[in-house]
């Protein structure tokens, strides 16, 4: 949904699958993306940093944690 413009209406479905599956760091990162996306980096760190107490070695999540922190400290 993400890919398709559709960030605000995947954020409860995302949410729901977060829910339904807490010890999924994938869902974590999707829940997290679409906060990125609509701009809430408060929340989009929360969810990266979630999925990085599930399974530290996500790259991904870590440099988004990063460049995120950088950028709100600017």
């Amino acid at each position: 949904m993400l890919s398709l413009g559709r960030a605000r209406e995947s954020l409860p479905i995302f949410q729901l699958i977060v829910d339904k599956f807490p010890h999924r760091g994938d869902a974590e990162d999707s829940l997290a993306r679409g906060h990125h996306v609509l701009g809430d980096t408060k929340e989009a760190i929360r969810h990266y940093r979630r999925e990085l107490t599930i399974d530290p070695s996500v790259e991904s999540a870590k440099r988004h944690v990063e460049g995120m922190t950088r950028q709100a400290v600017n």
